[in-house]
């Protein structure tokens, strides 16, 4: 994957962690080893997947927990028994979007995704570029999943209200 949406996929890695240590209650999301389970999510090109997985395990934790990273194709998600801390969209277009969705709801889990139109169908968080990368909140999938950021990063956020 080269060009604009690489480099936005590749944005978006690098601010989904700071995304997951904005999350006042991310230590009551840690597996039985202590660490975060993150899920990385893709339809059909589980090379970029796994790449997005490979810079997570680099950065190696957040908030002095060690980072455990899960690649998974989209339509097998409900039957694998995960816990995750976190789920990272790493294709357009992904499969049972809405399942994922009502999942991080239910579970008050960040489900982050690069792409614009995911936000648009509940995700949690996104990347808005303008002159500078900022993190994009949706307020209402926020609200939904009785997730609580810190105060800061909702300040520096663009916030998306449906």
């Amino acid at each position: 994957m080269d060009g604009p949406e690489a480099r936005k996929l590749m944005a978006g890695l690098e601010l989904f962690p700071s995304f997951l240590a904005a999350d006042l209650e991310i230590h009551t999301k840690q597996d039985p080893q202590g660490g975060l389970q993150l899920v990385i999510l893709y339809n059909n090109d589980k090379r970029t997947a796994d790449k997005m997985a490979a810079r997570l395990k680099q950065i190696g934790t957040i908030k002095s927990m060690p980072i455990h990273t899960v690649v998974i194709q989209s339509h097998t998600f409900n039957q694998a028994n995960l816990k995750p801390a976190g789920i990272f969209i790493s294709q357009e277009n992904i499969g049972n979007l809405n399942t994922i969705v009502k999942y991080g709801e239910k579970h008050s889990i960040i489900i982050f995704s690069p792409f614009a139109n995911d936000l648009k169908q509940g995700v949690t968080g996104s990347i808005a570029i303008t002159a500078r990368i900022r993190p994009e909140v949706n307020m209402n999938s926020l609200q939904t999943s009785h997730l609580t950021l810190k105060p800061f990063f909702l300040r520096i956020s663009t916030q998306y209200t449906q």
